[in-house]
């Protein structure tokens, strides 16, 4: 995989089930990411929310 620089991701969002573990998983990820590579990571439980929020759509047909 390709290096990086910091800096390079700036927001990402993760969805996971409302299982206790994988959210503190996801933080402990948020606060890595904010002390050594910079950016935001988000903790979300509804895809769907999150699709409609960016505005996110399905592809035309025949589109490749």
């Amino acid at each position: 995989m390709k290096r990086r620089a910091p800096g390079y991701l700036k927001h990402a969002i993760a969805v996971v089930g409302s299982t206790p573990l994988l959210k503190m998983a996801v933080q402990t990820a948020n606060i890595l990411m904010a002390m050594r590579i910079g950016g935001d990571l988000e903790l979300a439980t509804d895809l769907e929310a999150v699709l409609r929020r960016y505005q996110v759509k399905a592809p035309l047909p025949g589109w490749r």
